[in-house]
């Protein structure tokens, strides 16, 4: 799922989730909730529209985006991957 619009990257998605987190009623709509669980390795929820994610809930939503991302990243660094052109190895 790409980031969600209007913005232009997930950093851009991420500060405004931190900002709006921080106001009074701190309502997300249900793609911008959803895309977060996507990043989580959550399944979507259905049936709100919107959801008051607070600053607290989404420091810790965040936290598991970025833990998961680095671990990730991580995995990936470890395993040696050798780029092959498709002709080659057809040879």
């Amino acid at each position: 799922m790409p980031t969600p619009e209007p913005f232009k990257d997930d950093d851009e998605f991420f500060r405004y989730c931190r900002t709006h987190s921080e106001t009074p009623r701190a309502l997300f709509h249900r793609n911008h909730f959803n895309y977060l669980r996507e990043l989580m390795g959550e399944k979507p929820v259905k049936g709100y529209e919107f959801l008051a994610i607070h600053e607290e809930e989404m420091n810790g939503i965040l936290e598991i985006i970025e833990r998961r991302k680095n671990s990730i990243e991580g995995v990936c660094e470890k395993i040696p991957c050798n780029v092959v052109r498709l002709e080659d190895y057809r040879r």
